[in-house]
């Protein structure tokens, strides 16, 4: 659920310039460093994949029309559409759903071969920073690093295929 192409790939919320943590990275890249390490084979499906999907309040209406498990996410996603929506968003981009869907469908997932490192940098999401803040990184491209698959888009009829899977 992490990776990035270069320290300056920002996991954005809205437009109004906010960045957030990617908590599956952020709070544990040790966990990182040891599968590296320990060769774990590793697919990541970062930010960039995330962002060129989006669950709007339509599609929870549609999901709260259905069966007890999807009237529960219908209304469990809600909120998290309202945190993205106050931020300037008309929609939310489901991380997880898509990292579990490529487990599912891995053709509809358009992924490459890369290698990812840890590096240190300035702190993205510390609005104030002066240099003062710093955080490891996840940067993958064809430089140094470990393997990993890379996913970094979805297939063009991707939206439809995700609702439909849920709707099942």
């Amino acid at each position: 659920m992490h990776g990035r192409r270069t320290a300056q790939d920002y996991f954005k919320i809205g437009n109004k310039g906010n960045h957030a943590q990617d908590l599956n990275f952020d709070l544990d890249n040790d966990a990182f460093r040891l599968m590296f390490e320990n060769g774990v084979p590793v697919t990541l499906c970062p930010f960039e994949i995330s962002n060129k999907v989006w669950v709007k309040a339509t599609d929870l209406d549609a999901l709260a029309k259905g069966d007890k498990g999807n009237q529960w996410l219908a209304e469990a996603s809600r909120v998290w559409l309202q945190q993205w929506v106050s931020q300037g968003a008309d929609g939310f981009n489901p991380f997880d759903v898509l990292a579990s869907h490529y487990i599912i469908s891995p053709e509809d997932i358009i992924s490459e071969e890369l290698n990812a490192r840890l590096e240190i940098y300035q702190d993205d999401t510390v609005k104030e920073n002066d240099k003062q803040v710093f955080k490891s990184y996840l940067l993958c491209d064809k430089g140094a690093g470990s393997p990993v698959k890379y996913c970094y888009d979805v297939v063009p009829d991707y939206h439809k295929k995700l609702m439909d899977s849920l709707l099942k």
